[in-house]
C-alpha cells in the first residue's frame, strides 16, 4: 500500500529531526569542554553528601566566599553555587536543586549591580550543567525554562539548542576533548592562566588592582558603574521575591549579601550605591529576610583594602579569605541569634572612616584650544584635596609639572603641536607636604 503524501512528509520530518539531533548531539561531545567550570561545579556538588549551606550568586559569589575557609571557621558543610553572570533565574534554580537533593537549611545569596545585566551565553552553560545526571524529559524541560528566561521572540534563544557554538575547546584541543569525555574517571579540576579552582564550588581569581594607569581595567570601571548601579528593574524584584518565597516555603533561611569591594569602586557612587541599599534592605524586609551589605562592614571586624582585589569588584585569593574568615565569624553570631547590627558602620560612618585619598582620576576633552582636564579624587568626607598636573618629557624621561598644586580640579593644557600626550595627575589633601597621596597616568592625543 503506497505510503500518502501527509505521512511521507511527517516521516521526512521525524527522520530530519533526528539526523539533527544526532548530529548536534556529536558535535556538542566533540566540542563542549570537559573541564568547563559549571560542569566542574556541579559534578563536584552531586559527589558532596552533606551541605548544610550554599552560596548562590554572580562571579563575585563565587569569588568572594571561601567554603573550606568557611567551614573551618563554623564547623558547617557548604558549597557555592555561583557563577559568572549568573541570573537570577539560574540562583532560584540552583536552589530549588540544593533543596531536593541535598535538604540544605540556608542559602547566602549574593547580589551586585549588573545582576540585571547578565549574559545569556552563561545561563546556558549553568543549566546544561546542572542537569548532566538527569534524565531526558527533566533535560527537555529545563531546556524549555531557559528559553522561557531568555526569551522565545529572541533570536539568541536559539543558543540554548546549539549551546557549542559559544562554548567549545579550540580545534587543536577536540581529540584530546573527546578521550577524557570516554573516561568514567576523570578528575574534578579546572585550571586556566589566571584563576583556579579550589573545590566545594569555589575559585579564585589572582593578581592586585593598579588604580594609577589608564589602561588598567579596574579603574576604568569607575567611569562605568554609575550605569550599571541604582535601582533594579521591576522583573529582577520580581525574580528576588520569588526566591525568598521558595526559602520561605521550604524552611530555608535565606541571607541576601552585598560582598565588599575596593574602597574607590564604592566612592566613585557613593550616593547610589546607599540608595540602592535602602530599596534592597526594605524589600527583604517584607518577606521577613535579613540583607546585610558587608562593605559598611566595621574595619576592626574586616580590614579592606584595594590590595585585596584584582580588578574593580573581584577579590584576589588573599581578600577572599581575609572576608570569609571575617564573614564566617559574623555568621555564627548570627545563626545562634546574637545582635549583629553594631557589626556595621552606616552610611555616614564609613565615609568618614576614609580619612583618607583612595585614588584618583581625570577626564579629559579635546577643543581646539587645547585639551581639558578636570581631576576627580576619591576620598571620605571631611577631606580637602588639591591638584597638580603634570607632562611626560621624552628627553629627560621625568614628568615636568604643568600646573601647581590647587584646590581648583580644572586645567586646561595647551600642546604646543599635534601628537599624544602623556599626562599625569597627582593629587594630596591640601596643607599637605608630600609629593602625592595618589596619582593616574592617562595619554591624550590632540
Amino acid at each position: 500500500m503506497p505510503i500518502s503524501k501527509w505521512k511521507r512528509r511527517c516521516l521526512t520530518g521525524v527522520a530530519f529531526v533526528a539526523i539533527l539531533g544526532t548530529i548536534d548531539y556529536a558535535v556538542d561531545f566533540a566540542l563542549t569542554p570537559y573541564d568547563g567550570l559549571s560542569h566542574v561545579i556541579w559534578q563536584d556538588f552531586r559527589r558532596t553528601d552533606d551541605i548544610d549551606l550554599i552560596y548562590v550568586g554572580t562571579s563575585l559569589g563565587s569569588r568572594s566566599y571561601v567554603p573550606t575557609t568557611f567551614d573551618q571557621v563554623t564547623g558547617m558543610s557548604t558549597f557555592n553555587l555561583s557563577s559568572n553572570g549568573q541570573r537570577l533565574s539560574d540562583s532560584y534554580k540552583a536552589i530549588q536543586t540544593a533543596i531536593h537533593d541535598k535538604h540544605i537549611n540556608y542559602v547566602v545569596l549574593n547580589l551586585e549591580y549588573g545582576q540585571r545585566i547578565q549574559s545569556i551565553n552563561s545561563t546556558v552553560v549553568y543549566n546544561r550543567a546542572m542537569v548532566e545526571d538527569k534524565g531526558p524529559l527533566e533535560k527537555l524541560m529545563n531546556t524549555a525554562s531557559v528559553c522561557r528566561s531568555v526569551g522565545l521572540k529572541k533570536k539568541e534563544s536559539i543558543q540554548v539548542l546549539f549551546p557549542w557554538v559559544f562554548d567549545h575547546v579550540t580545534p587543536g584541543h577536540v581529540l584530546d576533548n573527546i578521550k577524557v569525555k570516554m573516561n568514567p574517571e576523570r578528575d574534578v579540576s579546572w585550571k586556566s592562566h589566571w584563576e583556579h579552582y579550589i573545590g566545594q564550588g569555589s575559585f579564585q581569581g589572582s593578581g592586585m588592582v593598579n588604580v594609577h594607569l589608564k589602561s588598567n581595567k579596574g579603574l576604568k570601571q569607575v567611569y562605568k558603574v554609575k550605569d550599571a548601579s541604582g535601582i533594579f528593574p521591576d522583573r529582577v524584584f520580581e525574580d528576588l521575591g520569588r526566591i525568598c518565597e521558595l526559602c520561605n516555603a521550604n524552611n530555608v533561611k535565606l541571607m541576601v549579601t552585598f560582598s565588599p569591594k575596593p574602597v574607590f569602586s564604592i566612592l566613585g557612587v557613593a550616593k547610589e550605591h546607599f540608595e540602592f541599599d535602602k530599596k534592597l534592605k526594605q524589600f527583604f524586609a517584607s518577606y521577613g529576610v535579613p540583607y546585610y551589605d558587608f562593605v559598611l562592614l566595621k574595619s576592626d571586624r574586616f580590614h579592606n583594602s584595594d590590595d585585596y582585589y584584582y580588578d574593580h569588584e573581584h577579590p584576589n585569593p588573599e581578600g577572599s579569605i581575609n572576608f570569609t574568615m571575617a564573614f564566617a565569624d559574623f555568621f555564627k553570631h548570627w545563626k545562634a541569634g546574637d545582635p549583629v547590627d553594631d557589626y556595621f558602620y552606616t552610611p555616614e560612618e564609613y565615609l568618614a572612616s576614609i580619612h583618607y585619598i583612595d585614588a584618583c582620576y581625570f577626564n579629559n576633552k579635546v577643543k581646539e584650544q587645547g585639551i581639558q582636564l578636570h581631576g576627580i579624587s576619591l576620598n571620605g568626607i571631611g577631606i580637602t584635596p588639591e591638584f597638580e598636573y603634570q607632562l611626560w618629557d621624552d628627553q629627560s624621561k621625568r614628568y615636568q609639572t604643568i600646573r601647581e598644586y590647587s584646590q581648583n580640579p580644572d586645567f586646561t593644557f595647551v600642546p604646543l603641536q599635534k601628537g599624544k600626550y602623556k599626562l599625569r595627575l597627582n593629587v594630596r589633601q591640601a596643607g599637605s607636604s608630600v609629593l602625592q597621596e595618589q596619582y593616574f597616568e592617562k595619554t591624550v592625543s590632540f
